[in-house]
């Protein structure tokens, strides 16, 4: 029997399976488009390798929430206050690996368009300030208690002082904003002397929003890390901290592949361009065709009544003409005699 999701477990929950499938369906085009254009490189394999280790994070996070993650303490036995902190813990230390191959994806993708060395330099450290960021806080996470297993059942061992942790996560944090704004910010000037059309101006803006979202979703995480230091409804209290730290994962993650599109958009305006003439050229073919279709009765008795009424008025119009002549010779022929 597992534990019915409400409230802040309910939103991590739905919030993890969404940002999930749409991580894997971008990752997917993405890898799709670079391999039909032979562009395969580096930074697709680094964003792999951030799905691949994402998804483990947030199926913890999912699992927990079923297992008591986001729901008050006194609804909850020992056993699943025990597997709920179990797969806090998981879901931590995947989601801290995770932001790694992300923020190395894009960086890897800004340094092969740029050439000015300043900039190399820039991405390069927020690679290693990842990296080590990384390494402290998984190491931090699995250190706290000893054994391991003390994590989740305090009967197992002892843990260290939670003050620890909680200036960890102050720091993975502080990391997080600067590598987030680095990386969203940076492509405006590299591509600032550029004379930018549509196609290139939308990815970089996606990069821009969507690292400005990823940095905003860290500094909401801010106001929740001391609930790391507290005992009671510790699974309730804790659950914000997971649900943004997935939200800042994914959001990183969707963002650096949709900013490898353009080709996907170039396709489909070549694509709706190629339509709209088609059509024009079409409807100029049934425009210039000449009908072949047979003629009804009812448009043969016009056609003859028409034919009619010109008849009539041609008749008309000769009668005219030989009046006004006749009138012109008799006018003539007076002028003579009176002469």
């Amino acid at each position: 029997m597992s534990i019915k999701p409400t409230g802040p477990g309910l939103t991590l929950l739905l919030t993890s399976i969404t940002l999930l499938t749409i991580s894997w369906i971008v990752v997917i085009i993405r890898i799709i488009i670079r391999t039909k254009i032979k562009g395969l490189g580096l930074d697709d394999y680094l964003m792999c390798i951030a799905l691949i280790l994402y998804t483990p994070a947030i199926l913890a996070a999912v699992v927990g929430v079923v297992n008591g993650l986001g729901t008050h303490s006194n609804s909850l036995n020992e056993h699943y206050e025990q597997q709920g902190r179990k797969c806090l813990m998981f879901a931590q230390l995947f989601y801290v690996m995770s932001v790694v191959p992300v923020k190395c994806s894009i960086s890897v993708a800004m340094i092969r368009i740029t050439t000015v060395r300043l900039y190399k330099i820039i991405l390069y450290n927020v690679m290693v300030l990842s990296i080590i960021t990384c390494i402290i806080t998984d190491i931090t996470i699995l250190a706290w208690c000893r054994p391991v297993a003390a994590t989740w059942n305090p009967a197992l061992g002892t843990c260290v002082n939670p003050i620890i942790l909680i200036n960890i996560t102050y720091f993975q944090s502080a990391s997080s904003v600067i590598t987030d704004w680095t990386c969203a910010i940076l492509p405006v000037f590299i591509l600032w002397n550029v004379k930018l059309r549509y196609r290139i101006k939308l990815p970089v803006a996606i990069v821009l929003a969507l690292g400005a979202f990823a940095s905003a979703a860290t500094l909401v995480r801010l106001k929740y890390i001391l609930a790391y230091g507290g005992t009671k409804d510790y699974l309730y209290n804790v659950s914000q901290i997971a649900l943004w730290a997935m939200i800042e994962s994914g959001v990183g993650i969707i963002g650096g592949s949709l900013a490898t599109f353009r080709p996907l958009l170039r396709y489909m305006s070549k694509f709706r361009d190629s339509k709209s003439q088609s059509s024009v050229h079409r409807m100029e073919r049934v425009r210039n065709k000449p009908s072949t279709r047979k003629t009804t009765t009812c448009e043969a008795v016009q056609r003859a009544s028409t034919k009619k009424e010109s008849d009539a008025e041609s008749e008309r119009g000769i009668l005219v003409q030989k009046e006004v002549m006749w009138a012109n010779t008799s006018l003539d022929q007076i002028d003579k005699e009176s002469v």
